[in-house]
């Protein structure tokens, strides 16, 4: 197994949200020697935009496509999004024991859509982090729901 620390990184479906994720994996990467594994969930199979913003990552950087969920297609995005996390879970906790028994896994970084995998990253004995890109006054408005958590 290879000693480098590995972070992994959970953004919440779509690609607004994988962007951000996959240039903060190459800060990590390329700046800071941690190797890194971005988990991608989502309703379908993977665009060709997601695959596209996937290839510029550095040769250290893996990712892997969770098997995709059924949603309901009356669903609101808001909804969609959180549903798409809510049904992955089962999925994102097989993915982190994988990783944790083949990589020196260290720590889950996820968006503000995915705050039920902390409580699966604890299973694995993994440190926590939010990455959160928006305004800081979005973060003061949602920040109680986050301390609970």
């Amino acid at each position: 197994m290879d000693q480098t620390p590995n972070v992994a990184l959970l953004p919440s479906p779509g690609m607004g949200h994988l962007i951000p994720f996959v240039e903060f994996a190459k800060q990590l990467v390329n700046h800071h020697h941690f190797s890194a594994t971005i988990l991608i969930t989502a309703a379908g199979p993977p665009t060709k935009a997601q695959k596209t913003v996937l290839k510029t990552l550095p040769e250290t950087t893996k990712h892997i496509f969770l098997p995709p969920v059924s949603l309901p297609m009356e669903l609101k995005i808001g909804s969609q999004i959180i549903l798409t996390m809510t049904l992955s879970l089962p999925s994102l906790r097989d993915t982190l024991a994988s990783l944790k028994t083949s990589t020196r896994l260290v720590c889950l970084i996820v968006g503000p859509f995915v705050l039920d995998i902390f409580n699966i990253a604890k299973e694995f004995g993994i440190s926590q982090y939010l990455f959160f890109t928006s305004l800081a006054m979005a973060l003061i408005a949602i920040l109680p729901a986050f301390a609970e958590a």
